[in-house]
């Protein structure tokens, strides 16, 4: 029987825009017209497995960075996003308003997402490129705890750019050289039955993406 639920699976992994989240919990619920019978469920996972329960056929729909590694798996871009340097306020680089160079950033300790997430692939592809090892001080699996441990000033970290805006008590500092941007992808198993309620939210979030990025023009 065909799933009547619609799901938006957060690898936040790497932090999927707080504003799209915050906007789609109100629109999308206003209209309960869009499916009578729709669940919602936001989750953080790691990539690899938002990408494997989308293989086997456990999801309508992901939300991951692009290119997905299963052949089994489509996708449709939704936007680009970049990675810097994010610190609290406190911290004695909170009030840095010049990029933060490569020998700099590879002597502060920082607090990162574990392996599994595809923003710490992200970062450790970077560092590895420039020849440069980070300094991790503390590994975390959510985006919340990493956020938290950042607030208090001690530690640094690294973060899509969108997430310092957000967080009113958090500081973004370029890197340079900058990070390379990345796809962020909503995915689906090819050929797999498209319910109706992930339409609904296909259509509402593409509107969603394009009123930011009106908006931030």
């Amino acid at each position: 029987m065909p799933r009547t639920s619609a799901y938006l699976f957060l690898p936040c992994t790497d932090g999927f825009q707080p504003q799209v989240l915050t906007y789609f919990k109100f629109r999308f619920l206003r209209r309960p017209q869009l499916h009578p019978r729709v669940t919602i469920s936001f989750l953080e996972i790691a990539q690899e497995d938002i990408e494997a329960m989308l293989a086997n056929d456990e999801l309508d729909l992901g939300i991951a960075f692009g290119p997905m590694q299963l052949s089994e798996l489509d996708y449709t871009p939704l936007y680009k996003e970049t990675l810097g340097f994010v610190t609290g306020a406190s911290h004695r680089l909170g009030a840095r308003s010049a990029s933060l160079p490569l020998a700099a950033f590879a002597t502060e300790p920082l607090v990162l997402l574990n392996r599994s997430f595809a923003t710490r692939q992200h970062i450790d592809a970077y560092c590895a490129f420039h020849g440069i090892a980070a300094q991790v001080a503390v590994e975390v699996n959510a985006i919340g705890a990493l956020v938290e441990i950042v607030r208090q000033g001690t530690l640094g970290s690294v973060l899509p750019n969108p997430i310092s805006a957000v967080y009113k008590d958090l500081r973004a500092v370029p890197l340079l050289p900058p990070m390379k941007l990345r796809q962020v992808v909503y995915s689906w198993r090819k050929g797999a039955y498209r319910t109706a309620a992930s339409k609904a939210f296909v259509d509402l979030l593409n509107v969603l993406i394009r009123d930011l990025q009106l908006g931030a023009s």
